[in-house]
Formats: C-alpha cells, structure tokens, sequence
C-alpha cells in the first residue's frame, strides 16, 4: 500500500494535491501516509456500494 501511495501522486491529480498539501507542513511520510488512507478510503466505497471504480474527472480550467 505504501509504495501504491509513493506513485499515485504521479499519475492522479487530486493524489498530488494531497500530497503537496502535507508536503507543505514538512514531512514526506506524512504525505505519503495522506495519500494511503485516500485510496483506502476509494477501495472501501467501491466495495461498500458494490460498484466499479469510476475515476471522476475535475474540471480544473474553471
């Protein structure tokens, strides 16, 4: 789960905006730990609701 947390940032937009706003206060475990209980917290409403995953886009350009 950690090293899933290490590289999600890179590839998911609203995991980078986690993790840099831990970076800001200084710890990069931190922000890593951040970006491990969100996608746990994405894992557990997918199999809460019985669904697929579907990755929702924001629209950042507004």
């Amino acid at each position: 789960m950690i090293e899933a947390a290490k590289l999600a940032p890179h590839w998911n937009p609203q995991l980078a905006e986690v993790h840099n706003k831990e970076l800001t206060k200084g710890n990069r475990n931190r922000a890593t730990l951040a970006v491990a209980r969100k996608l746990v917290a994405y894992m557990l409403s997918v199999e809460k609701n019985k669904k697929d995953f579907h990755h929702i886009e924001s629209d950042q350009s507004a």
